[in-house]
């Protein structure tokens, strides 16, 4: 089944999350994304936030495209717990921390396991 801009706004009008609103965007690949009102990890003043833009297969039935719609709040409300969870005051699960610098602390073996020798 293939769909337009149009039937996935269909789909999403019967979508909500409290908060949150949902767009629909793309020429030839259609992808969906939230937003909704926060206190960002970096400044001071509520902004609007906007969600990574989650892609919809070509194929994608009426469910999927729901189905995407709460994989976008999930992944979105993690995301902020993630900033706001602090050990010892520090974002310490943050999502902005860059791939090559944890590397280096496996690579490195700062771990801490049961187990550990």
């Amino acid at each position: 089944m293939s769909h337009t801009i149009s039937t996935v706004h269909e789909a999403l009008a019967e979508v909500s999350f409290p908060g949150y609103t949902f767009e629909v965007g793309g020429e030839g690949q259609l992808w969906i994304r939230a937003s909704f009102l926060e206190h960002c990890a970096f400044s001071q003043a509520p902004k609007v936030q906007y969600t990574r833009k989650w892609f919809l297969s070509h194929h994608a039935c009426h469910s999927e495209i729901v189905q995407t719609a709460l994989k976008c709040v999930l992944t979105s409300v993690e995301h902020e717990a993630r900033e706001k969870f602090l050990y010892r005051d520090k974002p310490i699960f943050g999502p902005h921390f860059d791939v090559d610098a944890l590397h280096r602390i496996c690579a490195g073996g700062e771990l801490d396991y049961r187990g550990k020798q």
